[in-house]
C-alpha cells in the first residue's frame, strides 16, 4: 500500500508520531521540490499529492524516504541532503557534497560519536553515494549508527559541549574496564543530567553495566550457599 512521505519516515524510525523536528528537514528534501514545475526529480515516483495527508510515495521508492533521513542526519543541512538526492537521481556527481561530510566528521566527531555514529560506516555510506551503480531511490544507505536502527535525532545540539561530554564517558569506560562498576555507573548517571536528550552510547553502556553487576550478584549468591 503507498503511504505518504510522513508515514514512511515515521515507520522508518520506529515511532508513533512523526517529532516535529524532523517535519521541517522533511519538507525542505522532499515538498519544495515536489511544488517545482513538474515536481522536479522526483515526478516518477510521486502517486499523487492527497490535499489532507500530502504526498504519496510510490511502495517500490520508500528507500528514498530512508536514505533522505540517514543524509540528513548527516549533512550541515536539509538542503544538502536534497542536493544529494537530487544529483545522485540525475547521475551526477556529489564529491563537493561528500567534502562536505567528510569536513563535518572531523570538525564535529565528539558529537557523532556521542550519538552512536561510526567512523566506519559514515565510509561506507561515502562509498555507497560515490558507485555509480548505486541506485538511491530503491537501494538503501548503510546505516550510520553502531545501533542496526534509525533514531529520531535533532542536529539543534552543535553548540553543546559535545567534547566534554565524550571526555566523560571514556572516563566511566575506563572504570568500567577496570571492574569499578559503580563508579563507572555513577558517572554514566551523572552524564545523563548533563545531556540535553538520552544518547545511545551511555545507555549500551549502563546496561553493560547493568549486565555485569547481576552476574557478579549471582555468582556471590552461589558462592555463599555452595562454599
Amino acid at each position: 500500500m503507498n503511504r505518504t512521505i510522513p508515514e514512511i519516515a515515521r515507520v522508518v524510525l520506529g515511532v508513533e508520531k512523526l517529532p516535529k523536528h524532523l517535519v521541517a528537514p522533511l519538507n525542505t528534501i522532499f515538498t519544495k521540490t515536489f511544488n517545482t514545475a513538474q515536481k522536479g526529480p522526483y515526478s516518477s515516483f510521486i502517486v499523487r499529492n492527497d490535499r489532507d495527508t500530502g504526498w504519496v510515495m510510490s511502495t517500490e521508492y520508500e528507500n528514498l524516504v530512508f536514505n533522505a533521513l540517514i543524509l540528513m542526519y548527516l549533512m550541515p543541512k536539509p538542503s544538502d541532503a536534497r542536493d544529494i538526492i537530487v544529483k545522485k537521481i540525475r547521475n551526477e556527481p556529489v564529491e563537493r557534497h561528500l567534502a562536505i561530510l567528510k569536513n563535518r566528521v572531523v570538525n564535529n566527531f565528539p558529537l557523532f560519536f556521542c550519538f552512536g555514529i561510526v567512523e566506519e560506516n559514515i565510509a561506507s555510506i561515502i562509498s555507497a553515494l560515490t558507485n555509480s551503480e548505486f541506485n538511491i531511490t530503491v537501494s538503501r544507505l548503510p546505516i550510520p549508527f553502531k545501533r542496526d536502527t534509525l533514531e529520531p535525532i535533532t542536529w539543534d545540539l552543535e553548540q553543546f559541549d559535545w567534547a566534554g561530554l565524550s571526555r566523560d564517558y571514556h572516563c566511566a569506560l575506563s572504570d568500567f574496564y577496570a571492574g569499578s562498576l559503580d563508579v563507572a555507573r555513577d558517572s554514566l548517571i551523572a552524564m545523563q543530567t548533563k545531556t540535553p536528550m538520552r544518547l545511545p552510547i551511555v545507555d549500551d553502556l549502563l546496561a553493560r553495566i547493568a549486565r555485569d553487576m547481576h552476574e557478579a550478584e549471582e555468582v556471590f549468591h552461589y558462592l555463599n550457599a555452595n562454599l
